[in-house]
């Protein structure tokens, strides 16, 4: 290797292959011969002439910056424009390549070389000294695009061996710890020696890549998401371009997970949009790829305005483009934030136009409905068509108290109700993917119109069992809390009209606690918060629980005992499930729901008469006081934090309020010796804490009232 490594990258002559084959050979003979040579090619790149010496390398990690200070910095120096030589980068881009990923299992073996420049480049980031700053943020973002690629395969293999029951799982796991250290180490380099305009580029289009290609890794957490804002900070058009891409990326759920489009798009919100527009207004070449990530993000907040306002100020200004498409982008985005506004006007218009007798079927209406629900990311109009279905069917329903006051076509009448009863449980099949539309489209499923249906002498049977054909679909499958509320309490209440439901509803509650029970006993002490597979379906499990359990306690003691011992040991071990925030305060409002069950049957034993004596979990007295008390310890220390999603904060103050009610001496006063031990008094420290998280939540400027009011119709 004469000339070292960078010399021979200049050399266009010698293949790659053979620079790599020449170093592994003097690694494997002396490892620190091989990382002496390596850590002289950083150096040599940054163009000063220090020579690294064998006890260099040696050297620890807190005496680097030392060392790259006193001694690389203070040497002689020679511009080598490196970063304007793209055939040397690109060299030096598959020497690491080779070196990281081709050499993956040497290097998970003994990885001495690749420790020892990460510690360089985090001095390099460090050091007082522009051209370390810019070898560092290059380098370390090479680096972290190929140790990712290495990452990605130690996770597959943990995966695999985690089905496999492997012995091999904690090697295998110190290898993956090892290298997310690794990557966050890089990470913090690139966020803060990212600002130089010779290496802007390189970084920005690598970084976006690499977030593009390992979501999970660096996008569902956050830990990559600090330098994608710093990028965006930066006033230079291509990487403008490259960030706005990146999020079109991200923000595709045909190619991404809920997850991450649900990160992106809380980050974009919460900590990106001022920038992000600010660079819109700077670079207008990109104005259309921009506008069209502002659209993506507001479509998932279902016409809630959440876009400070001087972002949407300076967003309306581009209604008025020369550019039709631009155009159109703006006045969809202000329709999105808008539309909420005009419902009152919407109905009136839809109220003229059933008096006129335009709706003589509803065909129109459900065929424009199902074929808007059958579009991708078309909440607007589903949501709207839904509301006017909704509307049309009220109009329809007062039509019956009209009859005593005036005369009314009866036939007419029942032509109307056949008809919205043959298209309508199709319809609202259809709207299944979309969660709120799905929830607002069950109001005419209400109970409450059976009795007036049922004076029109139509044939009911055809369209109950069509209806209740979705609604056990949707009971059975759905994971979405709210929408399975709201699906739940429709099903419930039919059980005053149609004794059928009543069997339904046993048969639902029965399989959700069996699935739950069934899903759980799968979980074990080597896969717990391991199996991504397994902690889903528990997850969702447990969703479908909760909510049948929000709505009828009565489970049964055989279940009860069961579902009290699981749900007690899973409290415990909650840390090793690695819940991400929604998931963990579901479980609260799951743990809180067995609480009141398990009240529920102390209450409610069966007839004296009947010989049978009930076998009621244990958990009484003082252990239940226990349990009680350290989950509202936990909810009350959550009500500082006021850095949560909305749909964290929902489920746990829900969950801290029932808490409250279910403890109080108004429900002791029923004759439950267990509660005897749990009599408190709320301290108005406590009362204030509560509300102002309430407010900051619900209230507050970064959510609509309309929003708030449909909170609470859930709640």
């Amino acid at each position: 290797m004469t000339g070292g490594l960078f010399a021979s990258l200049g050399n266009e002559q010698t293949p790659v292959a053979d620079l790599f084959q020449n170093w592994r050979t003097l690694y494997h003979e002396s490892h620190i011969e091989g990382t002496r040579h390596i850590l002289q090619l950083c150096v040599d790149i940054t163009g000063y002439s220090y020579a690294i010496k064998p006890e260099d390398v040696e050297m620890s990690g807190s005496d680097m910056l030392n060392f790259v200070q006193e001694n690389v910095v203070k040497s002689n120096f020679q511009e080598v424009n490196v970063f304007n030589k793209p055939a040397v980068l690109e060299r030096l881009f598959k020497l690491l390549e080779m070196m990281i990923v081709h050499d993956s299992q040497e290097l998970l073996q003994n990885n001495f070389w690749l420790n020892r420049m990460i510690m360089m480049m985090v001095a390099f980031s460090e050091a007082d000294d522009d051209e370390c700053n810019m070898v560092g943020g290059c380098l370390s973002t090479f680096l972290l695009v190929h140790i990712s690629a290495v990452r990605q395969n130690v996770q597959k293999e943990l995966e695999k061996t985690y089905l496999d029951n492997d012995d091999l799982i904690d090697e295998i796991e110190r290898r993956e710890r090892n290298l997310y250290k690794c990557c966050k180490k890089l990470i913090r380099n690139i966020e803060i020696v990212h600002r130089f305009t010779i290496t802007l580029p390189t970084i920005s289009d690598l970084y976006c890549r690499l977030l593009v290609a390992y979501p999970g890794f660096y996008v569902e957490n956050g830990v990559g998401m600090k330098v994608l804002l710093k990028l965006l900070q930066c006033r230079h058009a291509r990487t403008y371009a490259l960030v706005v891409n990146c999020f079109k990326s991200l923000l595709n759920p045909e190619a991404q997970s809920k997850e991450v489009v649900g990160a992106v798009t809380t980050f974009f919100v919460e900590s990106a949009q001022a920038f992000f527009v600010q660079g819109l207004l700077n670079h207008k070449s990109y104005e259309k790829q921009a506008l069209e990530v502002v659209l993506l993000i507001q479509n998932q907040f279902q016409g809630l305005t959440v876009f400070d306002k001087d972002v949407t100020d300076k967003l309306r200004q581009f209604m008025f483009n020369a550019d039709d498409q631009v155009r159109g982008y703006a006045i969809d985005f202000h329709l999105y934030v808008t539309y909420e506004h005009s419902i009152e006007s919407l109905k009136s218009l839809v109220t003229y136009l059933w008096q006129l007798d335009f709706f003589e079927t509803w065909d129109v209406l459900f065929d424009l409905l199902t074929g808007e629900a059958a579009r991708e990311d078309n909440f607007f109009l589903v949501y709207s068509l839904v509301l006017v279905v909704n509307h049309c069917h009220g109009l329809l329903m007062q039509s019956f108290e009209s009859q005593e006051q005036q005369p009314v076509d009866r036939d007419n009448l029942r032509r109307l109700v056949k008809s919205f009863m043959r298209r309508y449980p199709e319809a609202l099949r259809r709207c299944i993917r979309y969660e709120c539309a799905y929830s607002e489209l069950l109001k005419p499923a209400s109970a409450e119109h059976h009795h007036k249906i049922m004076r029109l002498k139509v044939d009911v049977q055809p369209y109950y069992e069509a209806l209740f054909d979705v609604l056990e679909t949707v009971a059975r499958t759905g994971t979405d809390f709210c929408m399975l509320v709201a699906n739940l309490k429709v099903i419930r209440k039919y059980g005053a009209v149609i004794v059928d439901t009543e069997q339904i509803w046993s048969e639902l509650m029965t399989s959700s606690v069996s699935a739950f029970i069934e899903t759980r006993h799968k979980i074990t002490s080597v896969n717990v918060g391991k199996d991504p597979l397994v902690k889903e379906s528990y997850y969702q499990c447990m969703v479908r629980v909760t909510a049948m359990l929000e709505l009828d306690h009565d489970i049964g003691h055989t279940n009860l005992n069961t579902l009290m011992t699981m749900a007690v040991n899973d409290f415990n071990l909650l840390e090793k499930f690695k819940f991400n925030q929604i998931q963990t305060a579901m479980f609260y409002r799951f743990y809180k729901s067995v609480f009141y069950t398990l009240l529920h049957a102390y209450q409610s034993p069966p007839p004296a008469d009947s010989g049978i004596i009930p076998d009621l979990p244990r958990f009484t007295g003082q252990r239940l006081k226990r349990r009680v008390l350290a989950l509202l310890r936990i909810l009350i220390n959550h009500l500082g934090q006021y850095d949560e999603p909305l749909e964290v904060c929902l489920h746990q103050f829900t969950t801290l309020c029932d808490m409250l009610l279910m403890t109080q001496t108004s429900i002791a006063e029923l004759d439950i010796a267990e509660l005897a031990h749990c009599e408190y008094n709320v301290e108005a420290t406590l009362l204030e804490r509560m509300a102002k998280y309430l407010l900051n939540y619900l209230i507050s400027k970064e959510y609509g009232e309309s929003y708030v009011i449909g909170v609470l119709r859930v709640a």
